[in-house]
C-alpha cells in the first residue's frame, strides 16, 4: 500500500531529505494533549535512530503562526512540518496523533495511532523499524 498523500501539502520548519530513509511520521496538533504526551517519546526515538537510516517527522495540523507559538515552550529535536487544517482533512479521516512507519520505498509498513506505535519505552517502535532494516528495504 502505498501513502497516497502527498508531501507536496507540507511546509517544511527546516529542509529534509526523505531519499533513501525509512520514515516515522506522526501527524499531531498542539490542541491535541495526547499529542503533546507523545512529542517526549518522538523526541527520545529521535535520539535513538540517528545513527540509522531513519527520519522521525512530525507534521501538525495547525497554522504557521499557531505552531510557532507552540514551539515557544516545547523543545522538538525532530524534523517538523505543517500542513493547514482544510489540506490536512482533505487527505486524512482519522484521529490524532496518527503514525505512519514508511520503508525507503514510501510504502506503508505500519500505521496507527501513536500511543500504539511508541509503547513500551518505544520497543515496539524499535522492532518494527528495525524489521525493515533486516529487510534490506533501506
Amino acid at each position: 500500500m502505498d501513502l497516497e498523500w502527498n508531501f507536496q501539502y507540507v511546509d517544511w520548519l527546516k529542509p529534509i531529505d526523505i531519499n533513501n530513509k525509512i520514515l516515522v511520521i506522526e501527524f499531531w496538533g498542539s490542541w491535541c494533549s495526547i499529542c503533546e504526551y507523545t512529542l517526549n517519546h518522538m523526541n527520545l526515538l529521535h535520539e535513538k535512530m540517528k545513527n540509522k537510516p531513519v527520519e522521525v517527522i512530525g507534521i501538525s495540523h495547525d497554522y504557521e503562526d499557531v505552531l510557532k507559538k507552540f514551539l515557544e515552550n516545547h523543545d522538538i529535536k525532530y524534523t517538523l512540518g505543517l500542513t493547514e487544517k482544510e489540506d490536512f482533512d482533505k487527505q486524512f479521516e482519522m484521529g490524532i496523533p496518527f503514525i505512519y512507519l514508511l520503508d525507503k520505498d514510501k510504502k506503508i509498513r505500519w500505521s496507527g495511532f501513536a500511543t500504539d506505535f511508541l509503547r513500551n519505552n518505544l520497543a515496539f517502535a524499535e522492532v518494527e523499524i528495525q524489521k525493515i532494516i533486516d529487510s534490506n528495504n533501506v
